[in-house]
């Protein structure tokens, strides 16, 4: 089974422009290495008390399923 990128991906963005990407893993969400993992919930609350916010960009790393057969048969190549 492989991994799919999600399309979307959650980032915690603070007033002094710094910025975590919140990360799932296991269950839980990941945003900072110091406070470990906690629940979205949980997650949105604490950034904002501290100031930020959480937003939603798209993942520069997704990619459309099918896309790649599409440019393999247009370019000629054979998937294996």
């Amino acid at each position: 089974m492989t991994s799919t990128k999600a399309k979307t991906r959650a980032v915690a963005v603070y007033p002094d422009g710094s910025r975590f990407i919140i990360r799932r893993n296991r269950g839980a969400y990941w945003y900072n290495n110091t406070d470990g993992s906690s629940h979205m919930s949980s997650v949105k609350e604490n950034v904002a008390r501290m100031g930020g916010k959480v937003v939603y960009e798209p993942n520069p790393l997704y990619r459309a399923p099918g896309l790649e057969s599409l440019l393999g048969s247009v370019l000629g190549k054979r998937r294996s």
